[in-house]
């Protein structure tokens, strides 16, 4: 619901697994994709890492490069093991829950553009 607020469509992959294979088997795309930690069939450190693993392995072997690439971010309940989101490529991790606020920082601080970006408000702390 906050990223809708934000103005963007969402689509949801029912697991890790499946996740990996709209990128891998399907060839869809995405500019952002946020990626919660604990999912059925594959966790999600190791589906971004998979997801990018073939992302580049596809534009070592291609001569047309990808004009925007997708950002990774993960989400998570918990301090512990978080790390790995790093690890695996994600750019940057938001703990839960996510507001609207929150995610319209993390946006603003990678320069994402955001559709409908919501005024700041004077006792926002970013958070």
């Amino acid at each position: 619901l906050a990223l809708k607020r934000l103005g963007f469509s969402v689509e949801v992959s029912s697991d890790g697994a499946d996740a990996v294979s709209r990128f891998v088997e399907k060839g869809e795309r995405f500019r952002l994709v946020l990626m919660d930690r604990n999912m059925p069939k594959m966790e999600g450190p190791e589906a971004i890492e998979k997801i990018l693993c073939h992302l580049k392995n596809q534009s070592a072997s291609s001569t047309i490069t990808r004009a925007v690439p997708s950002i990774f971010i993960g989400l998570t309940g918990q301090t512990e093991g978080s790390e790995e989101f790093f690890s695996a490529g994600a750019v940057d991790i938001l703990f839960k829950p996510v507001t609207t606020d929150r995610l319209q920082t993390v946006f603003e601080s990678l320069n994402f553009e955001i559709p409908n970006k919501l005024k700041a408000s004077p006792l926002s702390s970013g958070s």
